[in-house]
């Protein structure tokens, strides 16, 4: 039912909205603030695949199942335009930063070459 019923959510309350009314402010905080966040793990941790994946435990946060009922309950229609247009974009952004990040240490812990990770996951991917 959440698999169906999620996205239908997104599109029908994004559907009547006119891109010129977004405010896109939230949402840059909310970045800034996550970017902030995964690289302090990554210098608190260190440049390693255990604190690539404890930054993005730490920034990807459950902006569905928790974050529509209480926006709602909160702010009402107007909070959930500015919550859909971040969840929109959210696992976007912050995978493909985590999933970046990842193979450039591993990369570094192999032989500390940056780069030697993703040319080894780019030729695993041609032979599969």
């Amino acid at each position: 039912m959440f698999l169906v019923l999620t996205p239908v959510l997104l599109f029908r309350t994004m559907s009547q909205v006119h891109i010129e009314q977004l405010d896109f402010r939230p949402v840059l905080a909310y970045f800034v603030a996550a970017f902030l966040l995964f690289a302090g793990t990554l210098l608190v941790q260190g440049f390693n695949r255990r604190a690539a994946v404890l930054a993005l435990a730490a920034t990807f946060s459950n902006t569905v199942m928790i974050g529509i009922p209480l926006v709602n309950l909160m702010y009402g229609p107007e909070g959930l335009i500015t919550l859909l247009t971040l969840i929109s974009v959210h696992s976007l952004v912050l995978l493909t930063s985590a999933v970046v990040v990842l193979e450039l240490a591993v990369a570094h812990e192999q032989n500390g070459q940056p780069g030697a990770g993703t040319d080894r996951a780019a030729l695993r991917r041609r032979s599969v």
